[in-house]
């Protein structure tokens, strides 16, 4: 497959700048127009000021690739295209449309037609019964899209996932009916995104959703709930934060980037080092300063959130919560905030050999050794009050007992399994 020379680059569909292949991959910058109103803010990343000079191959293959599916499932996106070679260029000119936020990565080619037309291209949607719905969930990831003409949606991470457009959920809803979802084509946006139940972890499903449910007593989290396929079949369904109804009905993206893409760092390094540390790991001191810089308002209160969701991965045993499992919310073309928390899982107990935690705790990456004082000096670091963030431990805590209790009564397979850990967890913390 021969790519084009040069990709445009969108933000809410309106062209804010350009890839442009060079030798060794490609460097992007800003339009003209961008660059004339709107120096130095952080328009497209917090890596990318507004600025008139491109910037190199290797900071704008950092940014682009984490927009990118990973490991298997970008291997069998390469397939379904024909790409030869690890041109990650030519995977986002085949799937760029639909990416985490707001952000859409075309050919020239495209980019041309769809100027032509006065409302762009039309969005549309394929509604699909609860068994076809099934049948493409278990059809992942050898089969993850329809036609090159349909589907072309690009997530990162590695684990399978689906992505659709569905109803909201109700108030407080655990579980779902697999009836009423459709899949965006013709560059549609997506409102959900669905997780089958993968085979070499049996109840991740549950799992994730008991976890998440007792995280939103504590924080903003991603909206979760299990969807109940047939046949008994279930998967996780999560109401994409990163989209919102508009006045007129219509579908808006919000325009996020995960941590990792926020501070540099590529997603194949997305976990600190295991060993001693690095200056290029991912830090919560890293993302604290970010968020200070460029926060929209009140950068101690962005700060608290971080703390908060630091100590639910830890007290919850999410040893997986790496950058990329943390987000930046972008808030118009100046400042940035927080995201919901998503992602977590009880790793500690779905995968009992792994015992590091995603990101250092005030220097410590052993679980085991993260406690109470070094939750407050890590926050500490961040230049938040030690006794104020003694005082939001214990509510947090407090908040995550009565999460506990909850989840058991929506989720109990899963709190069998996982409560007595966590209450083990909340009771060294405190």
């Amino acid at each position: 497959m021969t790519g084009s020379s040069t990709l445009a680059v969108c933000l809410h569909s309106k062209r804010i700048g350009t890839l442009r292949r060079v030798r060794n991959g490609a460097r992007f910058s800003y339009t003209a127009d961008v660059t004339s109103r709107m120096q130095g803010a952080p328009l497209l990343s917090t890596l990318f000021p507004v600025c008139e000079s491109e910037y190199d191959a290797a900071t704008t293959a950092i940014w682009f690739q984490g927009l990118l599916p990973e490991d298997a499932r970008l291997d069998q996106v390469r397939r379904f295209y024909d790409i030869e070679g690890g041109d990650y260029i030519d995977v986002l000119e085949c799937i760029g449309w639909e990416c985490a936020g707001a952000v859409s990565v075309m050919s020239e080619a495209e980019w041309q037609d769809r100027c032509k037309s006065e409302k762009g291209q039309k969005a549309d949607y394929q509604l699909v019964t609860a068994k076809s719905l099934a049948e493409r969930l278990a059809a992942l990831p050898s089969y993850p899209y329809d036609t090159q003409d349909t589907l072309r949606m690009s997530l990162g991470g590695f684990q399978e996932k689906l992505c659709v457009y569905g109803p909201p959920f109700a108030e407080d809803a655990s579980c779902v009916s697999s009836d009423g979802f459709a899949i965006p084509v013709g560059g549609a946006p997506s409102t959900h995104i669905v997780k089958p139940q993968p085979l070499r972890f049996p109840g991740l499903v549950q799992a994730e959703a008991w976890a998440m449910h007792v995280a939103s007593c504590v924080t903003d989290t991603a909206r979760v709930a299990v969807l109940e396929l047939p046949d008994g079949a279930q998967a996780l369904c999560v109401e994409r934060f990163d989209r919102m109804k508009g006045d007129a009905g219509e579908i808006e993206r919000i325009h996020q980037e995960d941590c990792a893409q926020a501070l540099g760092v590529s997603p194949e390094h997305k976990y600190a080092a295991h060993t001693s540390p690095k200056k290029s790991d991912p830090s919560f001191v890293r993302i604290a300063k970010t968020l200070l810089r460029y926060a929209e308002d009140d950068g101690e209160d962005q700060l608290m959130r971080l703390f908060d969701q630091m100590v639910v991965n830890v007290a919850l045993g999410n040893t997986d919560a790496h950058a990329k499992n943390y987000s930046l919310m972008h808030v118009g073309p100046l400042g940035v905030r927080l995201s919901p928390l998503y992602d977590v899982v009880p790793a500690l107990e779905v995968t009992p050999g792994i015992k590091h935690m995603g990101m250092r705790v005030a220097n410590q990456i052993a679980i085991s050794k993260v406690g109470r004082a070094e939750l407050i000096s890590e926050g500490a670091s961040w230049g938040l009050v030690q006794s104020a963030l003694e005082d939001r431990l214990d509510s947090d805590l407090k908040a995550l007992a009565s999460g506990l209790e909850r989840a058991r009564a929506d989720y109990p397979q899963a709190a069998a399994r996982h409560e007595g850990p966590a209450l083990e967890r909340l009771a060294r913390l405190g």
